[in-house]
């Protein structure tokens, strides 16, 4: 059964193209929270579905944030522009028709150059000041510290030794957004399986996620997980599809 998956995986990786970007994805953290279906519904826009997702032996819509640094993110097209900076996404799971996959509500990047993304595809990306630092240790990860600089985003965890299986969390290949025009993006990545731990969180304070209504100030995660580093493949650009947004749905942009 592995096998296959594995096999079905790597049928479905597009054929390298200049545009593509690859990266070193270095001191992963996905940590996820369990909301009521209403509360992620009403922000999502028409054919975009949530999709609960069993972690901890519960099955309940989930929203995550996903924190790590670039380690080399670069375009094939321009092998010598090489970007290494932290970056947090906020997502939750959704199906759109037949595919699975995460809307992202946002993405901050301690870069300036987020405003590409912004100004290219119409992504909602801004910078932010944010910091990621892990200690690992004999396959475990023994500290793990973001932050972002004048406040906001903070988290603390360390790893519990043990592996953490949450294929659904941690390999989503498939991602829609909500662009600045009121349409949909559509944008795909490839990466082979990950293989996470289990963390105990002792620290996780997100104020985007508090802002846009979908988690109360202390609110304690359901699951967190971490990885030392992850390759991936990023498929740019990114699809444009024609379903209208309602305006409501522009929070983080």
């Amino acid at each position: 059964m592995a096998a296959t998956a594995e096999l079905t995986r790597l049928e479905a990786r597009p054929r390298p193209r200049l545009a593509h970007g690859r990266a070193t994805l270095v001191d992963v953290a996905i940590v996820s929270w369990a909301v009521p279906l209403d509360v992620v519904d009403r922000l999502l826009p028409e054919g975009v579905e949530p999709r609960p997702v069993t972690l901890d032996g519960t099955s309940a819509p989930i929203v995550s944030a996903v924190l790590y640094r670039y380690g080399d993110l670069r375009f094939r097209g321009l092998p010598f522009a090489r970007l290494s900076c932290a970056q947090v996404h906020y997502r939750t799971y959704v199906r759109v028709g037949e595919e699975r996959g995460v809307w992202f509500f946002g993405t901050a990047l301690a870069s300036r150059l987020a405003v590409l993304p912004r100004l290219l595809w119409s992504m909602p990306w801004r910078h932010e000041r944010l910091a990621v630092d892990a200690e690992w240790s004999e396959g475990r990860c023994r500290r793990y510290r973001s932050f972002a600089e004048g406040g906001g985003a903070e988290l603390r965890l360390v790893g519990t030794g043990q592996p953490l299986t949450a294929p659904e969390v941690s390999d989503p290949v498939v991602g829609w957004y909500p662009r600045r025009d009121e349409a949909i993006g559509r944008l795909t990545v490839w990466h082979p399986p990950a293989h996470p731990e289990a963390a105990t969180v002792e620290e996780a304070s997100f104020p985007v996620l508090d802002d846009l209504g979908l988690l109360e100030r202390g609110a304690e995660p359901v699951a967190a997980l971490v990885q030392p580093s992850l390759e991936i493949e990023v498929h740019t650009p990114p699809r444009r599809l024609r379903s209208p947004l309602r305006s409501s749905l522009r929070s983080f942009l």
